[in-house]
């Protein structure tokens, strides 16, 4: 549902339609799945959907699931539909349900689709499309926050660009994701809650700070930067690089200490293009298995939470 870059367009010029980071490729490199047909009101999108994919579409939802009865719809539509659809789905019983982020546009729509899910005894797996929760690089910072290879985390630093609900959403759900969802935080200062990419800081009641700084550029800046008692790890350029960083003596001031780079990663593009096959292959297993997948409406309630207390400029 929705014909746009992140259902297929992103892969529309490739040679191998199966390799990149959009729904319809991930769909295409599982074995178990077969692409059944799209939906979007745009006629132009369902034309070159379906000369491409080779595949029926149509102009709404409720003519689309009657005619080919799918096993997993993907909403990829604009926020402001998710509720409706993903209701529309839960209604007819839509085994999964992938969803684009944000998941809604206010935290009272996506509470209430948290409680009509439950009112359907959960027969619905629905996962939230953060997908960086299913790169390797991103799960490699968690388990240092976690096992504390380099000591306790002290401050953790947050650059992004191009709008706080698109890439901000990614970065605030990776640090939920790293932090875990017992670990309760205050909204200490905005800079703009009114600006595309407010910048902003929070802290958690472990004593560690968050910077968030967000940047109105022309291009995609996405960072993030932990900083321990023994050194610095970092992901950088929306996930191409991984670099360490460990303290070390200083040669010019004996008895004290700095920073050195010990290990930089340039990460293979595959861990990127992976982290969407990996979701959806995570739907998949929850729907099987009868749990919740990695990325719920459960976990990105605390992004949706923040996201509209800044831009209410609420604090509490």
């Amino acid at each position: 549902m929705g014909l746009g870059n992140i259902a297929w367009r992103f892969d529309q010029k490739k040679d191998n339609i199966a390799v990149g980071l959009t729904h319809a490729s991930s769909y295409l490199k599982h074995d178990c799945v077969e692409i059944v047909g799209g939906c979007s009101p745009e006629q132009d999108d369902r034309k070159s959907f379906e000369k491409l994919y080779k595949v029926q579409t149509f102009n709404t939802i409720d003519e689309m699931l009657p005619a080919v009865q799918p096993d997993i719809v993907s909403i990829c539509t604009p926020a402001e539909y998710h509720y409706d659809q993903v209701r529309y789905c839960l209604q007819h019983s839509i085994p999964m349900i992938w969803l684009e982020k944000p998941p809604a546009t206010s935290l009272a729509d996506l509470d209430k689709m948290i409680q009509e899910n439950k009112q359907f005894q959960g027969r619905s797996k629905i996962l939230v499309n953060y997908q960086r929760r299913f790169s390797e690089s991103y799960t490699w910072l968690q388990s240092l926050y976690k096992d504390q290879t380099l000591g306790a985390c002290r401050l953790i630093q947050i650059n992004y660009s191009r709008g706080l609900e698109n890439n901000g959403s990614h970065l605030l759900d990776i640090l939920f994701f790293i932090v875990g969802l017992q670990c309760d935080y205050i909204l200490e200062w905005i800079s703009d809650s009114l600006s595309t990419s407010p910048s902003f800081a929070l802290s958690f009641q472990n004593n560690l700070s968050i910077i968030v700084s967000g940047l109105e550029v022309p291009y995609h800046n996405i960072d993030i930067i932990l900083t321990f008692d023994l050194g610095r790890a970092s992901i950088l350029y929306g996930g191409m690089v991984q670099r360490i960083e460990s303290k070390i003596e200083n040669g010019i001031f004996p008895g004290f200490y700095r920073l050195a780079e010990s290990k930089m990663v340039h990460i293979d593009k595959g861990d990127i293009q992976s982290s969407m096959t990996e979701a959806l292959r995570d739907l998949i297993g929850a729907y099987e298995d009868n749990r919740e997948p990695r990325s719920s409406l459960i976990t990105a309630r605390r992004t949706q939470r923040l996201i509209e207390e800044i831009r209410s400029h609420s604090i509490r």
